[in-house]
């Protein structure tokens, strides 16, 4: 049996928050909102902490490119698996601001109908993801992001004596201010 490499998660190379359990959630930071991918891979605690030891994988967000754009999904599928999301991103003068929010939900579904158990969830999930930038200078902008996930889950155990509602909440938020200056080019 392998043990779990130690990996550190970050977003646009800021430490992802949240670790539960030494694991983190990555369903908190909606898809629609991620650009690309980065994954460096063996110890990278010299440049990246202690959480790094088995690698990194950083999850860069999208930026906007056009002054304003948008768009509108929706998924509907078995056990009436509905994915809906939308997002709008802005770009005027020194703001770039990027909105996405989500709904997903299904029904539960159960392989055994004759007991009155469930052996797979409900779920109904709400996220919501917001990144603002403001370019001060070439060198030198503000980035503010704030996310926000609800989810609720929730199904029947039966243990032939017993039946049991089984029902989880689950609420996270995180939010992130970061100041950034570069060192002027000229200035060498």
């Amino acid at each position: 049996e392998r043990p779990l490499a130690r990996l550190q998660g970050d977003v646009d190379g800021e430490r992802l928050l949240g670790a539960k359990g030494g694991f983190i959630d990555l369903s908190r930071l909606p898809l629609e909102s991620i650009e690309r991918i980065e994954i460096v891979k063996g110890p990278q605690s010299t440049l990246y902490g202690s959480e790094a030891m088995g690698g990194v994988i950083n999850l860069i967000t999208r930026e906007s490119k056009e002054a304003l754009s948008g768009n509108l999904r929706l998924r509907y599928g078995t056990l009436n698996r509905l994915d809906g999301h939308g997002s709008v991103s802005i770009q005027e003068g020194i703001l770039h601001n990027q909105f996405v929010v989500g709904w997903h939900s299904n029904d539960s579904f159960d392989l055994n109908p004759a007991d009155e158990s469930t052996d797979g969830n409900a779920v109904q999930q709400f996220d919501a993801f917001n990144q603002t930038r403001l370019q001060l200078a070439a060198n030198a902008w503000v980035t503010a992001r704030f996310g926000y996930l609800q989810r609720k889950s929730w199904g029947i155990d039966s243990n032939g004596v017993a039946v049991v509602d089984r029902t989880n909440l689950t609420e996270d938020a995180q939010s992130l201010m970061k100041w950034t200056v570069l060192p002027d080019e000229n200035s060498a």
